[in-house]
């Protein structure tokens, strides 16, 4: 009785280990498919049109936007939109940002210690800026003089109107020059710190982001540990159990699989509202966000559907054989009884004993004997 409990117990928590292992296998697929491939989350990207966007959405807010107060900048600033607008080309702000999606890829492999590029900016910078000398002279050009008692040259760097007594050429040389200096790309690349805060507050998000490949190494750890557990566990089962427990493990495999089958359907024709799934401050940000996870979403939810439709797969044909196996067991436990019944049933014939053979005496010739107690007659007398 106690081994049985012991037994029963034993096979319990085999199921519920082979459960666990096949959630641990299939929820880890499905992120070594997608999301923990940057192949694939550069495609989500550049399928989501953020290159081409990035300019009007986040390079001229902010030029436009003054960094302390927030009013718009004049004259310099519209130089700067109009060549921002024509000079950088979505092609660099690919390969710029497919450079950071590598490395941020190398920091969660655990190969690098942080998150570490250098993106050289040089041709794009000279291009702006020889573009913006050329965009500030014209704009200059265009300023209506300014009244002789005007003596701010703040007014012409506003673009209200422009002092008799700067030159055009000498204004936008100096204007040039002190943007190229100054600005973030004065050395002629960008890296990891270009535009780091100097000092942020530590919160649960930026501790989740530290402690991410851990995280993701703990989780390869579990799924490479997943497998082999997985196959000792259904071979247990299948050994105790046989066809029943054949039936199990499929239906163990076949019931996440039909989860991931049909919440990747559920998906697909409903799509969730991606704006609610970004909540940052900047509505540009944002919009580029929503775009990016419009273009995921859907590429997750193909791939569920596909990992979810092998392991329908695999439970369906462990349970087909389960019950193939049953039937044939309870054939073969069939014929048996039947051949045990029709033993017991029909006596067994009585031996048969075979008749007695009649030994018969050997023939003797009667021939007469001459004894000596009686003396032959004299033919004689």
């Amino acid at each position: 009785m106690i081994m049985k409990i012991v037994q029963a117990f034993i096979l319990w928590m085999c199921s519920l280990v082979f459960g666990v292992c096949i959630s641990i296998i299939l929820g880890y697929s499905l992120l070594s498919q997608t999301v923990l491939q940057p192949s694939v989350v550069k495609g989500w990207v550049a399928d989501s049109g953020t290159y081409a966007k990035f300019t009007d959405a986040v390079i001229i807010p902010a030029i436009t936007q003054d960094g302390t107060s927030g009013s718009t900048q004049g004259l310099i600033s519209n130089a700067m939109i109009a060549t921002a607008a024509t000079t950088i080309q979505p092609s660099f702000i690919q390969s710029s940002s497919e450079t950071i999606i590598d490395a941020t890829y190398a920091w969660l492999n655990s190969d690098a210690s942080h998150i570490a590029y250098t993106i050289s900016t040089k041709p794009a910078t000279t291009t702006f800026y020889d573009s913006l000398h050329d965009q500030i002279v014209t704009k200059l050009k265009a300023l209506p003089p300014c009244s002789r008692g005007a003596t701010d040259p703040q007014l012409t760097i506003n673009g209200v109107c422009l002092m008799s007594s700067l030159s055009v050429a000498t204004t936008a040389d100096e204007i040039t020059a002190s943007l190229r200096s100054s600005g973030p790309l004065k050395n002629n690349s960008i890296n990891e710190t270009t535009f780091a805060p100097a000092q942020s507050p530590p919160n649960a998000a930026a501790e989740l982001m530290q402690n991410l490949p851990v995280d993701l190494s703990y989780a390869w750890l579990a799924n490479l540990m997943a497998w082999p557990t997985a196959m000792l566990a259904a071979l247990f089962i299948i050994l105790n159990r046989r066809a029943r427990g054949c039936i199990s493990v499929g239906t163990a495999v076949l019931l996440p699989g039909l989860l991931f089958v049909v919440a990747s359907a559920v998906i697909l024709s409903h799509p969730p509202d991606v704006s609610a799934l970004v909540g940052g401050s900047d509505a540009n940000i944002n919009a580029l966000l929503a775009g990016i996870a419009k273009v995921a979403i859907p590429s997750l939810a193909h791939v569920a559907q596909f990992i979810g439709i092998v392991a329908s797969s695999i439970g369906i044909i462990f349970i087909t054989a389960g019950y193939i196996w049953r039937h044939e067991s309870k054939l073969r436990a069939k014929r048996a009884e039947e051949v045990k019944a029709s033993q017991a049933v029909t006596p067994e014939p009585a031996p048969v004993e075979a008749a007695p053979v009649a030994i018969q005496p050997p023939i003797i010739n009667k021939i007469p004997v001459t004894t000596f107690d009686d003396p032959p007659e004299n033919p004689w007398t």
